[in-house]
C-alpha cells in the first residue's frame, strides 16, 4: 500500500483487497505501512481486519516517519488487530534514520519488544 502523494491506485487495504479478489491473485499479499495507513486509512485496525489472510507483510514507522514510539501512532492497536486475525508474518521497521540509523534502529527495538512484543510483566 502507498498513499495518494505517491500514486493513484491501491492507496487503501480495501482497495488492494479488491484487486486481489477480482483478479483472482493466488500468492498475492496486500503489504501495510503503518506510515502510509496514517495518510489514507480511517483506521489502522480496521484496514488491518479487512486484510485478514491477505495481509503478507507489515512495515513499522510513526505518522512522522520516524522510529515507532517519537510520534503519535498507537501501535497497541497495531498489535492487537494483527493477533486478532492471526498474522505470524514479518513486520519490520521503515523509517527516517534519526537521529540516526542505528540509534533509531536501537530505540525502535526497544520500544516494539518491551511493550509489544515482550512485554515486561
Amino acid at each position: 500500500m502507498i498513499n495518494r502523494y505517491e500514486a493513484d491506485s491501491l492507496t487503501t487495504a480495501r482497495e488492494a483487497i479488491d484487486f486481489i479478489t477480482e483478479n483472482k491473485l493466488e500468492n498475492t499479499y496486500v503489504h501495510l505501512d503503518t506510515f502510509h495507513m496514517n495518510i489514507d486509512e480511517y483506521s489502522p485496525d480496521k484496514a488491518i481486519r479487512q486484510c485478514g489472510s491477505l495481509l503478507g507483510y507489515v512495515h513499522l514507522a510513526e505518522n512522522t516517519r520516524h522510529y515507532p514510539g517519537y510520534g503519535r501512532l498507537d501501535f497497541g492497536e497495531v498489535f492487537a488487530a494483527l493477533d486478532a486475525i492471526g498474522y505470524n508474518g514479518f513486520v519490520s521497521v521503515e523509517c527516517l534514520p534519526v537521529p540516526s540509523g542505528p540509534e533509531a534502529a536501537k530505540r525502535a527495538r526497544e520500544f516494539l519488544t518491551y511493550r509489544y512484543l515482550f512485554p515486561r510483566r
